[in-house]
């Protein structure tokens, strides 16, 4: 109903079960993303973004390695490259770094 009354003007996305997130079109934490790899002359390709809800799909897409823990959104899945064994509140970001890093 909001995206009738507001149009192509803004994009909604929501990021918990609760929480709606009305952006202006063009921001998301993918365009931050790309922002923060040119700011300090990064190649998308070269950055690690890990994130778990539909407001992390975009940052998910543009990373060089897009992961999500276990539980993410079911809408993130597809655009991942690597899916955590463990769950957000389990430890996935430490898996992942020592999954790539160590």
């Amino acid at each position: 109903r909001l995206e009738k009354i507001l149009g192509r003007k803004v994009n909604l996305v929501q990021s918990e079960e609760t929480y709606l997130e009305i952006l202006p079109v063009g921001v998301s934490k993918g365009e931050a993303l790309e922002v923060l790899a040119t700011e300090y002359g990064l190649k998308l390709q070269e950055i690690v973004a890990i994130g778990d809800n539909q407001n992390d799909l975009e940052m998910v897409k543009r990373a060089g390695l897009g992961a999500i823990p276990r539980n993410a959104h079911p809408q993130l899945i597809s655009a991942a490259d690597y899916v955590t064994r463990k769950s957000n509140s389990e430890g996935a970001v430490a898996e992942l770094i020592y999954e790539y890093f160590i």
